[in-house]
């Protein structure tokens, strides 16, 4: 089964159904117990791999079933938080675990404005678009042999003798608080809906979709807050996972452009960690440091007076 994301133009494109409904039949019902009920006693494979199976997100606009599929997920995460024995940081893991991205269905532009394009798109910072406007033939898979060697030789790894800095126990960073509901819904929303989606597949637009749903901003919150208070985080090693992108810089395809592609619901939940240590982390980046903040007229600046 697949899902389509977009960037949801119109008011009602990114609003869940008001009714448990069948994201397979579209069938409405009374109560998410029925809807339950409808989809155990289904036989069919459409029906079984909305229960069981993982769900391939492609691109495209938003339909009903959709919104009604990105509805049963949500409760579905919502459920498995409330009733345990699973921790929220578990069920937020199988949330993601439960989809995966899908190739697109855009075309490639003529050949003599497609590098024009997909340059212009790469500086606003719109993978999706970039990866969109190339045909499949130009995208080199990073899983296949020749993928795999030109992303060693792109990065070949930690250096020799590389050390990572160390802080000292004075120096440690602490939340001055738990995440609350309002800041995942505020991050959520601040986020732009054409940003290219992570390895679930599951973009802006749809946490958009998902977060609607009653009970999904507290349990992102507490599986955010679980993460955090962690101390060790093997078990949350997919949430890191990234979705590799190889775009040749030229016709010839003997130089490739690395996109490393993260989830983007940590990217809300970064986005919410740093907005906490602004002022700490400040303190601790040289003056030429520039991060944070929108800095590209002081970097400008600073280059110039080095020249001087």
């Amino acid at each position: 089964m697949s899902l389509a994301y977009t960037a949801g133009k119109r008011k009602n494109a990114l609003a869940p159904p008001r009714q448990p409904t069948c994201p397979d039949c579209s069938l409405r019902f009374a109560s998410k117990a029925e809807l339950a009920a409808h989809l155990s006693n289904a036989t069919d494979d459409q029906h079984l791999a909305i229960q069981r199976g993982r769900i391939r997100m492609t691109g495209g606009w938003f339909k009903a079933r959709d919104l009604a599929l990105l509805s049963y997920l949500a409760g579905e995460f919502v459920g498995r938080t409330r009733a345990g024995p699973l921790t929220g940081g578990q069920c937020f893991v199988k949330l993601l675990g439960r989809c995966y991205m899908g190739d697109g269905r855009q075309s490639a532009p003529g050949k003599d404005r497609l590098a024009e394009r997909v340059e212009d798109a790469l500086v606003k910072g719109n993978c999706r678009r970039a990866m969109g406007l190339l045909s499949q033939r130009s995208l080199l898979s990073p899983d296949s042999p020749e993928g795999i060697r030109v992303a060693h030789e792109l990065h070949p790894g930690p250096l020799e003798g590389y050390e990572a800095p160390v802080l000292q126990p004075t120096e440690n960073m602490d939340l001055p608080a738990k995440i609350t509901e309002e800041e995942v819904i505020r991050a959520v929303k601040s986020m732009g809906l054409s940003k290219s989606p992570g390895p679930s597949g599951l973009g802006p637009a749809h946490w958009r979709v998902l977060i609607q749903v009653q009970g999904v901003p507290e349990a992102l919150a507490q599986a955010f807050n679980e993460i955090l208070g962690a101390a060790q985080r093997r078990g949350y090693r997919a949430l890191y996972e990234f979705r590799l992108v190889l775009i040749p810089k030229d016709e010839t395809g003997s130089k490739y452009r690395p996109i490393a592609i993260s989830e983007t619901i940590m990217m809300a939940f970064h986005k919410i960690v740093l907005s906490r240590l602004r002022t700490q982390i400040l303190a601790f980046l040289e003056t030429e440091q520039i991060a944070l903040h929108r800095m590209h007229m002081g970097g400008v600046r600073m280059a110039h007076g080095d020249a001087d």
